[in-house]
């Protein structure tokens, strides 16, 4: 009999093995886990449990770029070296505020003034435009100079400091004030702001929209880690009206003297020249400008921070007997064939009102040609003070002419029975309508208000509305154009503009303007010179339109203390005329002699005498 045996140890089976394995893979990966998160990642996580929220860091949007009207870069924008400061820290080590503000030539105090504002514990920008020396040790520097670092960010660049510092104002970070002001505008500030002229005027386009960095923080607020990055977008390019050709060439004429230059297409509003001068370097303020520069700037006698463009309010002088043609035109007493014999003198009660020369009989052309102030005496009397305030209003003089700058000026033109100019006031008196009828107290107009005086000549009539933003360029470069807008309109017979404009042809052709004749060009224009009380010499003034015959620019020139318009601001005009419509200049030393100040002696329009024109 057979015996049969069961196996001792049974054979085992694959399936018995699976489930043993793959709890030993779990706990291997459980183990490698806890590796990870104690040795690994122990600092992040430590850092993470002891935050407490999350903080919002907002990174620079580059502005938009400035262009002018031919498509020449004004203001572009440039990855630049900053240095950059966290406040908590760095009031801790004066030592490395003291270093690094050696470094970069500034003091310790003006290199902590950007930090009061701000953030204590995020870095913030104290200092633009670090030289590469000094970036490359900051940057290395590490513990050395705690608080401190370089960042490149995308900051403001100027290819036109001087000629275009008054139009375009500068960048910097935003005082209380600003930020009240930019909120009530619905603008929220960001970290740099236009601070004046036209950066300021079109912040919203220009600003663009900011980044954002997400970063966690810790109870102290103190960053840890960045949870997210959205880039920022720059802002528009804006196209200028202005040609910088014409800037250059009008600041070049004005260099050395007091005045400005004011141009534009009177078809338009567009400004093609806006020039103050003495002028500055707007490259003072890349850091916030110092105090000792600000106060050298506003102590300096020639007040080089005034836009005289907008300002600067000036007796016009004769130029104004272009207002004083469309009162008689309102009273309905304009006859250009009407003769008045002029003797030098005009009498009115007990006063006598002198005039530049003895012109014996004279029309109205021949008057305006030869600037004759009796004539416009006479004219001005018998327009009667009503009709001259109605002109002042049409034309809106005594008020803003809303060009997009800040800080316009609106002069002083009278206006109703009293003189408002005078404290205290008093009421319209019979002299006041000679002296306001050839442009002396009580009327005192900007550049920019003579502009729309010779603008509503040279366009028959209307005045449109001063304007330096000629609009924006898509990301295509095609430029989407502002409207013009209509500020003042007179319904004349087109008879009484065209004799207007050819009464100030003939100034040029054989009056007080010889000097702004230009050969290929015929054009019209009005000289003036204005008593102040500044000294001897007069204000010279010229206010033109070219060509004649279907205007494309209107100007208007002051020069301060310079003598007769005729000498000084007559050829400035021409050079600028002659560039915008030729494309060439006639500055040899003949030229630029004649645009040197001549002494002239001032006398008083209250003793009842005339200034030279």
């Amino acid at each position: 009999m057979s015996v049969i045996h069961t196996p001792r140890h049974a054979t085992l089976d694959e399936r018995q093995l699976f489930i043993p394995a793959m709890l030993a893979l779990v706990m291997v990966f459980f183990l490698f886990r806890l590796w990870y998160v104690q040795i690994v990642r122990a600092e992040a996580l430590t850092a993470e449990g002891v935050a407490t929220g999350v903080d919002v860091v907002l990174r620079l949007a580059p502005r938009g770029r400035i262009v002018d009207r031919n498509g020449v870069v004004l203001a572009g924008v440039q990855e630049n070296a900053v240095v950059t400061a966290v406040y908590d820290t760095v009031e801790k080590n004066p030592e490395a505020v003291s270093e690094v503000a050696g470094m970069l030539g500034v003091t310790p105090a003006r290199l902590k003034q950007p930090l009061k504002q701000w953030d204590p514990y995020v870095p913030s920008v104290v200092h633009v435009g670090v030289k590469p020396e000094a970036a490359s040790y900051i940057a290395e520097a590490g513990d050395r100079l705690p608080g401190f670092a370089i960042e490149f960010q995308p900051t403001r660049t100027y290819y036109e400091p001087l000629a275009l510092s008054h139009v375009m104002g500068y960048v910097w970070k935003p005082s209380e004030k600003e930020e009240k002001r930019l909120k009530e505008q619905g603008i929220e500030p960001q970290t740099y702001v236009g601070r004046a002229g036209f950066e300021a005027q079109y912040e919203k386009l220009l600003m663009g929209v900011p980044g954002a960095e997400q970063m966690a923080v810790d109870p102290q607020m103190r960053p840890l880690r960045t949870i997210s990055v959205d880039r920022p977008v720059p802002g528009e390019e804006l196209v200028l009206a202005l040609d910088i050709r014409l800037q250059r060439l009008a600041t070049q004429l004005l260099a050395g003297r007091k005045g400005a230059v004011v141009a534009s297409d009177p078809r338009t509003g567009e400004i093609l020249c806006l020039v103050s001068s003495p002028s500055f370097d707007i490259h003072l303020y890349d850091n916030g400008i110092s105090s000792a520069d600000y106060a050298r700037l506003n102590t300096d006698k020639a007040k080089p921070m005034i836009n005289r463009a907008i300002q600067g309010q000036y007796p016009p002088g004769s130029t104004f007997k272009i207002v004083t043609s469309i009162a008689a035109q309102l009273a309905g007493v304009f006859d250009p064939t009407r003769r008045v014999t002029c003797n030098s003198t005009y009498k009115l009660g007990n006063r006598t009102w002198t005039c530049l020369g003895r012109h014996g009989s004279v029309d109205f052309k021949a008057a305006m040609a030869a600037s004759c102030n009796v004539y416009f005496y006479d004219l001005a009397t018998r327009a009667r003070p009503a009709n001259i305030q109605k002109a002042i209003k049409a034309l809106g003089l005594g008020n803003k002419q809303y060009i997009d700058l800040p800080h316009e000026s609106k002069g002083i033109a009278p206006q109703g029975e009293y003189i408002e100019s005078e404290t205290p006031r008093r009421k319209w008196m019979p002299y006041d309508t000679l002296n306001v009828g050839f442009g002396q107290w009580p009327v005192v107009l900007t550049p920019l208000q003579m502009l729309s005086v010779v603008s509503i000549a040279a366009n028959s009539g209307k005045v449109y509305r001063p304007h330096l933003l000629l609009g924006t360029n898509d990301a295509n470069g095609v430029l989407r154009r502002t409207g013009p807008e209509v500020i003042a309109s007179l319904d004349f017979p087109a008879s009484f503009w065209s004799t207007m404009r050819e009464a100030l042809v003939g100034v040029i052709d054989g009056g007080t303007a010889g000097s702004a004749r230009i050969p290929e060009v015929r054009w019209g224009g009005k000289t003036g010179s204005s008593q102040h009380s500044g000294g001897p010499t007069s204000h010279g003034w010229f206010v033109g339109f070219a060509p004649a015959d279907s205007p494309r620019i209107a100007i208007a020139v002051i020069v301060e203390s310079a003598g007769h318009g005729g000498v000084v601001a007559a050829p400035i005009a021409k050079e600028i005329v002659a560039k915008y419509l030729l494309g060439n200049l006639s500055l040899t030393p003949e030229v630029q002699s004649t645009v040197k100040p001549l002494a002239n002696t001032r006398t008083s329009s209250a003793a009842g005498e005339s200034p030279i024109d």
